[in-house]
């Protein structure tokens, strides 16, 4: 039986517009890091929020009815962008703990292929569970990749 290049399992996800800053981390919880891999990224100059406003306005709506009007224009559009940047993340979510999993296997355990039981064990994992930690991801892989040896 062939080996999976992890490569190759990595071409097969979609991770968003962001998914690939939780490389960034190392450990927390995984519903924290969504919400501060979003706040970093709302822009922080005017002319860049108004840019953007000009095709989401609908998430600016959204994200008014979901967390109240704030007091100024701008902060209308920022509230927007961050709601935005978050479903984002949320709803690629799995394909992007799958991406830093395999990235991790590749850049800090040096494995770029895994046998099919491996990779069974590796995605034996609950990657939607928002209050669980990098840590344990990286626990699991760790001890799914050490009891193979």
């Amino acid at each position: 039986m062939e080996n999976l290049k992890i490569e190759e399992l990595k071409k097969e996800l979609f991770t968003g517009d962001f998914g690939d800053c939780f490389y960034d981390y190392d450990n927390g919880c995984i519903g924290d890091i969504v919400t501060e891999i979003a706040d970093n990224h709302v822009d922080i100059y005017n002319y860049d929020l108004l840019e953007w406003a000009k095709e989401n306005y609908l998430y600016i709506d959204e994200a008014m009815q979901e967390f109240g009007k704030p007091d100024d224009f701008l902060q209308y559009i920022r509230q927007g962008q961050y709601y935005c940047y978050e479903k984002d993340l949320y709803e690629n979510l799995e394909d992007s703990l799958k991406h830093f999993m395999y990235t991790y296997i590749e850049n800090v355990l040096d494995i770029h292929e895994l046998t099919e039981e491996q990779n069974d064990n590796l995605l034996d994992y609950d990657f939607s569970d928002t209050n669980d930690t990098l840590d344990n991801l990286i626990y699991h892989i760790r001890e799914t990749l050490s009891e193979e040896d």
